[in-house]
């Protein structure tokens, strides 16, 4: 069985898709599994000589024990899922299950900026490292925008139609396994170049004078959401939280100069709250993400951003951060079609 996995703390579900679509549009015997869609085991009973592509979390890799997919990328080693893993430790090794069985004749893709959190001693698979800069130690670079694998352009980063660099960070780990995998630089531009977001991922939603509405109610942690905060410049907009697991939300700080109001929600509003308060940004309280993007809604003037990014799970009021999501988009429609 064929498989390419990738998993890390954030960015795995674009990266899954991206990847997933470029190999299809580049006509390959290709199906999607694991955490976005059908589970691994199904597909790869029911389809064993296909190439199947799937994202994996640290709870499945946790019980894996001969897993050995041909191309394996961890996007990023942050923090997630302490309450289950116990700490960091544990988590970030849990990660690393994904190239355990990897021999020379596989591929492993890292971000450079992290090579020091593995023991590339002990890594048996053949490593490839990527570059968000003109770092030619780096196997993947970008020179002049354009992304460079050794010698062949794979695609130009301006032209990506999602903001921040995480994306590129993630177009740049679909291009390299799309290409190994034999996909033409042509498909891969195709689809990149046309990519608008995976539902709840940082998802444009639409414009209403002149403000512009996203929807990332995935952000579950607050690294998620600096991540989406990094994507825009200013006059933010911020709808965020939601269950309270304990953690500060310390990580937000450097942001907020971005943010021109935050509108909080959920058990951890009142920690949020006073956070930006202690900041000095504009903060209003609200019930749910509904009255919370009418509100938001109200304040923002034309050039602003609307962005529910929780930094937060959805448990204390939603069954899962997809009706979250999904009332926001409800909420954004309707305003959007008073007049």
């Amino acid at each position: 069985i064929d498989m390419v996995a990738i998993t890390g703390t954030n960015g795995k579900t674009t990266t899954t898709q991206m990847t997933y679509d470029i190999l299809k549009k580049a006509n390959k015997d290709v199906f999607l599994a694991g955490n976005i869609g059908y589970p691994s085991i199904e597909v790869a009973y029911n389809h064993p000589k296909s190439l199947i592509v799937t994202e994996v979390s640290s709870f499945q890799l946790e019980g894996t024990k001969y897993f050995k997919p041909s191309i394996a990328v961890i996007t990023n080693l942050g923090e997630g899922h302490l309450d289950y893993h116990g700490n960091l430790e544990n988590y970030q090794n849990a990660k690393k299950k994904i190239y355990v069985n990897q021999t020379k004749d596989d591929f492993l893709i890292i971000n450079i900026k992290e090579k020091e959190k593995y023991n590339l001693d002990k890594i048996k698979a053949t490593i490839i490292f990527y570059d968000t800069k003109e770092n030619i130690s780096a196997d993947v670079y970008i020179k002049e925008n354009i992304v460079m694998f050794r010698e062949t352009e794979l695609f130009d980063s301006t032209k990506l139609k999602l903001p921040g660099m995480h994306n590129v960070e993630n177009a740049i780990n679909a291009a390299i396994i799309s290409y190994l995998k034999g996909a033409s630089t042509d498909a891969i531009q195709q689809v990149l170049y046309n990519f608008s977001g995976v539902k709840h991922r940082l998802q444009y939603v639409g414009e209403y004078k002149g403000v512009k509405y996203y929807n990332d109610s995935k952000a579950t942690n607050p690294v998620a959401t600096t991540t989406a905060l990094s994507g825009f410049d200013k006059n933010i907009i911020l709808i965020c939280g939601g269950k309270d697991r304990g953690i500060d939300f310390k990580e937000l700080i450097p942001y907020l100069s971005k943010i021109k109001v935050m509108v909080v929600v959920g058990e951890s509003k009142e920690l949020l709250y006073s956070l930006a308060i202690q900041h000095n940004v504009k903060c209003f309280k609200a019930i749910k993400v509904a009255d919370a993007t009418k509100l938001a809604s109200s304040l923002a003037e034309d050039g602003d951003t609307v962005l529910l990014s929780p930094a937060c799970a959805s448990w204390d009021q939603y069954k899962c951060f997809e009706d979250r999501g999904d009332e926001f988009i409800t909420m954004f429609e309707k305003i959007s079609s008073e007049d």
